[in-house]
């Protein structure tokens, strides 16, 4: 087995100022950083706000619906729930019952 070797880590082929390109990558970036955006990118970055804004309200408007658990009876256990107790206590739960209508 070979000694542990106790020296520093050579980091330098890590570095991205070692490429002579490296200033010409970060100029470009900042030259598209610093203009003004043109008209079609402005329309997407305002048409994802209200699509997310949208959504956002689709979401709060959707969410206590179904949040509200509506406990589904099987109209023949609801028939013999019925029976036993003498019958059903509106015409309404008949048809909410037996036409799943509200």
């Amino acid at each position: 087995m070979a000694p542990r070797d106790e020296g520093r880590i050579d980091f330098s082929l890590l570095d991205p100022t070692a490429d002579p390109r490296f200033e010409q990558r970060i100029r470009r970036v900042m030259e598209q950083a610093s203009r003004p955006p043109d008209a079609p990118t402005l329309m997407i970055r305002w048409w994802r706000l209200a699509l997310a804004l949208a959504a956002s309200i689709a979401l709060a408007a959707w969410l206590p619906g179904s949040l509200a658990q509506e406990t589904v009876v099987d109209p023949a256990t609801a028939l013999l729930q019925w029976a036993q107790s003498g019958g059903p206590t509106t015409a309404a739960e008949v048809l909410h019952t037996l036409g799943r209508t509200r």
